[in-house]
């Protein structure tokens, strides 16, 4: 029976789901249809065009590293899907590629240590810089040094390690279930058709699923699917007639239209011209909103409490306090002295605040003086 995007379990949420022996998560239709790069505006054939870039640069990567064509595949794998979580406008496409040859390595217990990966890759970036001529800039030469204690490889590692971050939250930390490439079945398959381990039908056919890695296949469709198109493209190369009785699809328990589908978006790779990098502008973050709320008013801080004892009439601080019975009165009323009228000081009767008291004989002439 098919299993193609249609059979896939949970279409609502992929990434959690756990699915019978012999089948892996697919990505839902409506991730196929609106990915997020295709939401924040770049259009189908451009991403494609990075899918296969990443897909090609990844391969390189895994010879220059000597790492097995499974660590290879299972790295590929990684990147396709995780483009299905995230824009290439939120994540370099080789940060990332770097990252999934570095998390393949670990998954698959081969591994290489990140400034190993992050040297290789900037190699392999610098293979890729072209003159106006558009002959290569390192042609036949060596590529420049990076210097593992210098800002550029500071920079590529953080780079690397938050896409590694990234990928293993977006894919739950379980990134093994959707591992079940097409490298497992189609020796299986070739050797089943011709009755030899290895052969030139499996040969063939093992390269026809490592390049279906540079697509999305692996996340459209079941391993032994994307397998049983292998064989069928390698036995039509070949010329090598399949079974027909019983139907070699039946006896793989595959649908023939899906495998015929997947066939054809492999041949479409072949038929494509070269893929180079593309750089795609960063997604600029949404400026904070800003309500235009009036501000409360705030209420007036009250001053100091008076005491209770305290009379309000008075006088400032520049008054100074008479002794009772040192007044010209002798009646004991308590007068004031305030030295700021005219230049002089003039007398208040009544209760004043606190101040040094005055000579009697001096009150007395200032009196005088006032009159």
């Amino acid at each position: 029976s098919s299993r193609g995007v249609d059979g896939a379990v949970s279409a609502t949420s992929w990434s959690g789901a756990r699915v019978a022996a012999g089948m892996v998560v697919l990505v839902p239709p409506h991730l196929l249809e609106k990915s997020p790069s295709l939401i924040d505006g770049m259009d189908a054939e451009t991403e494609e065009r990075l899918r296969t870039y990443g897909g090609e640069l990844i391969q390189r990567a895994g010879v220059l590293l000597r790492l097995p064509q499974m660590t290879v595949a299972s790295a590929a794998a990684i990147f396709q899907r995780f483009y299905f979580c995230k824009s290439f406008a939120d994540f370099e496409v080789r940060a990332v590629a770097c990252a999934a040859v570095v998390l393949a390595s670990k998954l698959e217990e081969n591994i290489r240590r990140l400034h190993q990966v992050v040297v290789v890759f900037y190699r392999l970036e610098m293979r890729e810089q072209e003159e106006d001529d558009g002959k290569s800039t390192f042609a036949r030469q060596p590529t420049p040094f990076l210097d593992i204690s210098g800002k550029d490889f500071e920079g590529r590692k953080t780079q690397v390690v938050r896409a590694e971050r990234y990928i293993l939250r977006e894919l739950g930390f379980e990134v093994s279930m959707f591992l079940d490439l097409p490298h497992h079945y189609v020796l299986r398959y070739a050797e089943a058709m011709t009755g030899k381990r290895r052969s030139a039908l499996s040969q063939k056919a093992w390269s026809h699923v490592t390049d279906a890695l540079r697509t999305r296949l692996c996340c459209t469709n079941q391993p032994d699917v994307i397998a049983a198109a292998g064989v069928f493209l390698a036995a039509r190369s070949l010329g090598i007639k399949l079974p027909r009785s019983p139907p070699w699809w039946v006896a793989f328990e595959v649908d023939l239209a899906e495998v015929r589908h997947v066939a054809a978006v492999i041949m479409g790779l072949y038929r494509r011209p070269k893929v180079f990098h593309i750089a795609i502008p960063r997604k600029k973050k949404a400026a904070p909103v800003v309500l235009d709320v009036p501000a409360t008013p705030l209420a007036e801080t009250p001053g100091p409490m008076a005491s209770p004892d305290a009379d309000s009439d008075a006088p400032d601080e520049n008054w100074q306090k008479v002794e009772p019975g040192e007044g010209s009165d002798g009646d004991g009323t308590p007068r004031a002295v305030n030295p700021a009228v005219n230049g002089h000081a003039s007398v208040v009767q009544g209760s004043a605040p606190p101040g040094n008291g005055l000579d009697a004989g001096r009150i007395e002439e200032l009196v005088e003086v006032e009159r």
